[in-house]
């Protein structure tokens, strides 16, 4: 069984029934000797005015001085925030060339922050790197120690990112935060070993023995 259940018209709004009221009649009676109700429907249009209006206005959503339409697009927990953004700009654009008439701004974009955060990470973790080889190999002054000390940033760093994306792991603020502060910890961890290492070469010993 299928109803319709939208109006059509001001007419059908009308006339439906809210109510019921009852009269009598005075005809039959019941065993209480009281007059015997028949029930009469009560439509909308008896207790109100039904008429086309505009909603009253409670918020207005304006860019630069102009009336506008906002629309909010949230993603889901388990999404990332960038990709998400990415697929709705490239949704709007479509919209936008189909639909010539109306013009499309993206207000608020938090992928823009993301982004931003994570190039700053990259470049902190870039500059601790390298001025961590730098002075190094200052007080050192020997290329192949250094090197050592070089290459244990990017064997970890790729350790690292093979271990997450096999536990299906993603990158945020807080996993880049993690990982340039463990590469941190790491690169000193391995000058002091290295600067040990040299230390026992510099007083004679073997290459063996001093590792």
């Amino acid at each position: 069984v299928h109803a319709a259940g939208a109006f059509q018209g001001l007419d059908e709004i009308r006339g439906v029934t809210v109510g019921y009221r009852r009269t009598g009649q005075p005809g039959a009676q019941t065993v209480n000797q009281q007059f015997a109700t028949e029930k009469v429907p009560i439509t909308l249009d008896e207790v109100a005015d039904v008429r086309y209006e505009y909603k009253e206005v409670e918020s207005l959503v304006r860019l630069d001085g102009v009336e506008c339409v906002g629309v909010s697009v949230y993603k889901e927990a388990d999404e990332n925030t960038v990709r998400v953004v990415e697929t709705v700009m490239e949704e709007l654009v479509k919209i936008e060339r189909d639909a010539g008439d109306i013009t499309l701004v993206m207000a608020d974009d938090q992928a823009r922050f993301i982004k931003t955060a994570l190039n700053e990470v990259y470049q902190t973790m870039a500059y601790g790197v390298l001025l961590a080889v730098f002075i190094l190999f200052v007080f050192l002054r020997n290329f192949r120690t250094t090197l050592i000390v070089c290459l244990a940033f990017p064997i970890s760093i790729v350790a690292t990112f093979n271990l997450m994306y096999f536990s299906e792991l993603t990158l945020n603020i807080m996993t880049l935060g993690g990982l340039a502060l463990g590469a941190g910890m790491l690169v000193d961890s391995a000058i002091v070993v290295v600067e040990n290492i040299y230390r026992h070469r510099q007083s004679g010993a073997g290459m063996l023995e001093s590792a």
